[in-house]
């Protein structure tokens, strides 16, 4: 299993000054796992993360993608559209799973394998996406293009509401990059998964993830 350090980098004032800064202040991350022969390809992608004490710090990086990306609402199937996605456990057991499509469209589930309830809209609402191709919808690119995505999810999200609870502790998880109903269908991982067919939820296959001060 991999294992990954969650460095601090100092608060920025908009989620746009994330997009250069954690890419400058962290270490790049490659989502390049194939785990399921049917599904031999995927676009390049990468990842960069972070905290600053009070939230998770996520920039994606995806090259050579033909997108796809129509979901608007919030808890929508953002998967069926490129998508990226960050599943972790405090527990070893339930998992949250943040996926959030090319237009920076939000879905928030928590449970125990695919038995998910999606969290309260106005809970979601808290966390901030900003992406390099806006937000309106994109039926299909038309060729393959490279995009960039970043997230800003505070801690309270996860109904962690004290920094000790999360400083310093080392959890389960594994970041994804899907797309259900794309030109190119697609599932890439950080950490490898053995399970016969394509399922990201599940912790038996997440890495390592430490978070520091």
């Amino acid at each position: 299993m991999k294992t990954l350090i969650v460095p601090c980098i100092q608060k920025q004032d908009s989620i746009e000054d994330l997009m250069q800064t954690i890419e400058r202040k962290t270490n790049q991350q490659g989502i390049n796992t194939i785990n399921w022969k049917e599904y031999p390809s995927g676009p390049d992608v990468n990842f960069h993360i972070a905290h600053d004490g009070g939230s998770f710090l996520l920039k994606f990086i995806i090259k050579n993608e033909a997108v796809s990306a129509v979901r608007t609402r919030i808890n929508e199937d953002v998967y069926k559209d490129s998508c990226c996605e960050f599943f972790f456990t405090i527990d070893n057991r339930a998992h949250f799973n943040l996926e959030v499509n090319a237009i920076g469209t939000c879905l928030l589930g928590y449970g125990i394998g695919r038995k998910r309830k999606r969290l309260a809209e106005d809970k979601i609402r808290k966390i901030e996406t900003f992406s390099s191709l806006g937000k309106n919808p994109i039926y299909y690119s038309g060729s393959k293009i490279n995009w960039e995505l970043a997230i800003r999810v505070p801690f309270e999200v996860f109904d962690i509401d004290s920094q000790y609870q999360i400083m310093g502790k080392t959890f389960k998880g594994n970041f994804h990059k899907c797309g259900d109903e794309t030109p190119e269908v697609h599932y890439l991982t950080w950490n490898q998964i053995s399970s016969p067919i394509p399922n990201f939820h599940n912790p038996n296959y997440f890495g390592s993830i430490i978070i520091v001060n």
